[in-house]
């Protein structure tokens, strides 16, 4: 609760999502013990308690999706760094024939 009103109500809220992880491939630690934590605030209105409600959900919802999405970039970053670069083959060279020779054309 981040504030209350004169009479006691509430009247805005702090909804923290946290999670931890890790990520380990094998024995080999990609990406080490780390906490990811959102913050969001909202308005609570005392003469609407299912809207509160949806809201709250609505807020852990997209800090849900916004989560997932950040350890995802965490993920594709500690891949890329573990990788060796790729082997990139150097491009074919072209080859050029030259034209066919124009022939006279012929006489009758």
């Amino acid at each position: 609760m981040l504030a209350i009103s004169r009479s006691g109500q509430p009247i805005e809220y702090r909804v923290i999502y946290s999670v931890r992880f890790s990520l380990m491939v094998g024995n080999a630690v990609l990406i080490e013990p780390q906490t990811i934590a959102l913050t969001r605030t909202y308005n609570y209105n005392i003469a609407d308690a299912a809207g509160n409600e949806e809201t709250e959900e609505a807020l852990n919802n997209a800090m849900q999706t916004d989560i997932a999405q950040l350890i995802v970039f965490r993920i594709q970053a500690a891949a890329k760094n573990a990788l060796p670069p790729a082997v990139v083959p150097a491009p074919a060279k072209a080859t050029m024939s030259a034209p066919a020779a124009a022939t006279a054309p012929s006489s009758h």
